[in-house]
Order: C-alpha cells, then sequence, then structure tokens
C-alpha cells in the first residue's frame, strides 16, 4: 500500500474488502487468516503477486543479502 501510495480505505473500496479485514491484514493480527479470494483481490487491486503481499523489505532489498 506504501509503495502504491493507496491508502486503507481505498484499498477497502477498490479491492471489494471489508475496512476491518484490511486493517487485519495491515497489523499482521495474530491469529487472523484472509481468505485466498481476499488475497486475491488485494493483491489484483494493487497490482502485484501474492508473494509480493508477503515479501518483507528486508527481503527485497539486495544489499542486506
Amino acid at each position: 500500500m506504501e509503495e502504491k501510495g493507496v491508502s486503507m480505505g481505498a484499498l477497502s473500496r477498490g479491492a471489494n474488502v471489508p475496512i476491518n479485514t484490511v486493517r487485519k491484514m495491515v497489523r499482521n493480527i495474530p491469529g487472523y487468516s484472509p481468505t485466498m479470494e481476499t488475497l486475491l483481490r488485494v493483491a489484483d487491486f494493487l497490482g502485484v503477486t501474492l508473494n509480493d503481499l508477503y515479501t518483507t523489505d528486508e527481503k527485497k532489498d539486495p544489499e542486506r543479502e
């Protein structure tokens, strides 16, 4: 979301996902596991892969290897 400049509200509306679901995903609430459908909607709206949703900045930074 940050890289794309998208707010939680915009993601919720654009991906047709409840705002509470977006909040849980962003905050990485323990025990919460979004459905595959939700993940696909979010990834599609953001224009990224499912893998991109769960890749940390540390893993993306080639200088950290």
